[in-house]
């Protein structure tokens, strides 16, 4: 593995630690349980198999690992937290940001909707921005960006997660540029804006229900466009990446602010909770009804 491998090993539990609050035992017994399982997956796929079946491997594997980790988690006082439905998620972000760290490009089976309102979108004269949360997998959106051949101009990013100034999309040979998420980042990223570039961002403020408004008042001082994007793992192990545009993309006043944060949370909502969704929801989720108005 490279330096960068070393250097994403700080980076690689912050999915995982999501799911158990800072400061508890249970995060330290978890992320040591983890970091352990998860370098010897890696380092088996990436050594032993050849790079297109990378993915497969790592879904197979988790999918055996994961009844485990449910019963661990359930023998703590988190055991009612509604994220356990996702831990298969969390595990396969866990193994593929060590994987990537061979530094070798590999398939990933993703199915991505709403590409119509994303190419609608790209093209908009005074930029766009593409919004998400901290979802696991949520770095292969960027990579569903790069293979419908939508790069942004620049991704949001800790520095964590920024290599030599540049983002990398998993299992993905191209390189984004990136911006340091701090408190000059609006100034940047209105520049890339201004000159009709396109943002990639997260907007949750420490959890995925909790939406920065002011980024999409950015937005509307800007006449930008705003698209929507939210990452689940399918049943037969592919990756669904949803693109969508809010009842108001251009953001163009408070009202609609507040329309457009309700439409998104009611997309992160739905995939926050897959193992609860009635026969009903499946075939018309809620956000269906928002979309419609």
């Amino acid at each position: 593995m490279s330096d960068r491998g070393e250097r994403e090993d700080s980076h690689l539990n912050e999915s995982w630690e999501n799911l158990v609050p800072v400061g508890t035992r249970e995060k330290v017994l978890l992320r040591r349980f983890l970091d352990r399982v998860a370098s010897i997956i890696a380092q088996s796929i990436g050594s032993l198999l050849p790079t297109p079946e990378w993915y497969t491997a790592t879904v197979q594997v988790i999918r055996l690992l994961a009844p485990v980790c449910r019963l661990l988690i359930g023998s703590t006082r988190f055991r009612n937290d509604p994220r356990r439905g996702m831990i298969e998620s969390w595990l396969i972000s866990t193994i593929l940001q060590r994987i990537d760290a061979f530094e070798k490009p590999f398939p990933v089976p993703i199915k991505t909707t709403g590409t119509e309102e994303l190419f609608e979108a790209w093209n908009h004269p005074h930029g766009v921005v593409i919004c998400s949360v901290h979802l696991p997998l949520w770095n292969l959106i960027l990579r569903s960006l790069v293979d419908l051949n939508c790069p942004p101009s620049a991704v949001v990013a800790g520095t964590k997660a920024i290599w030599a100034g540049m983002f990398h999309p998993w299992g993905s040979v191209l390189r984004l540029p990136a911006l340091v998420a701090n408190k000059n980042v609006y100034i940047k990223a209105r520049g890339v804006l201004r000159h009709g570039g396109s943002v990639a961002t997260m907007m949750d403020l420490g959890a995925p229900l909790n939406l920065n408004l002011n980024l999409l008042r950015l937005i509307g001082t800007l006449g930008a466009r705003v698209i929507f994007a939210t990452v689940e793992l399918g049943d037969g192990g592919d990756v669904l990446v949803q693109f969508s545009s809010p009842p108001d993309p251009f953001c163009r006043t408070e009202e609609s602010i507040r329309s457009n944060i309700e439409f998104f949370k009611s997309k992160i909502d739905y995939v926050l909770h897959p193992r609860g969704r009635t026969p009903a929801e499946v075939k018309e989720p809620p956000y269906a009804r928002l979309e419609s108005k």
